[in-house]
């Protein structure tokens, strides 16, 4: 399955000081949300573009970066927030974003589930074969590795 690299990163910019005031992440016409009169945006952020608003100044958007897959833009949004911090969590802190780190889609929280499952059920098979076979988890780690890495598929276990 191909992987799904409609996720964009986003900034809003105060055209007053000419730096971004909220981080986000998106996909299709994300962005115009924070222009309608009845969106569902942070106390914080509304407060901010209404007061852009009453000065009669355009907010900017800037697309950060497209193309991306949904985690490589939460990675994105979260490194973009911690750089420029967070109105009364970070020091100098100047966006109005609530949290450190944006939130994954539906689909996404499924595909994240999804992978920690099987991680877990792999976690557990190789738990099985080590107890099985007398192995020490850390030993039966430490061979596959040196096996992967030496790239020979023969690599006895003792």
């Amino acid at each position: 399955m191909a992987e799904d690299t409609q996720f964009y990163v986003y900034e809003l910019t105060d055209p007053r000081t000419k730096k971004p005031f909220y981080v986000g992440k998106g996909k299709g016409k994300r962005t115009n949300e924070y222009f309608k009169e009845d969106s569902n945006i942070g106390r914080h952020t509304k407060i901010k573009i209404d007061e852009i608003r009453t000065d009669n100044l355009e907010i900017k958007v800037k697309i950060v970066k497209s193309n991306l897959a949904e985690i490589d833009a939460l990675k994105l949004e979260e490194a973009l927030i911690k750089k420029y911090g967070r109105i009364g969590k970070e020091m100098n802190g100047i966006l109005t974003n609530v949290s450190s780190r944006g939130g994954l889609s539906r689909k996404g929280k499924d595909s994240i589930y999804a992978t920690l499952q099987l991680h877990k059920e792999i976690h557990e098979q190789i738990v099985d074969y080590c107890c099985r076979h007398g192995f020490k988890m850390g030993r039966f780690i430490e061979m596959l590795f040196l096996s992967e890495v030496s790239g020979s598929n023969t690599t006895k276990i003792n």
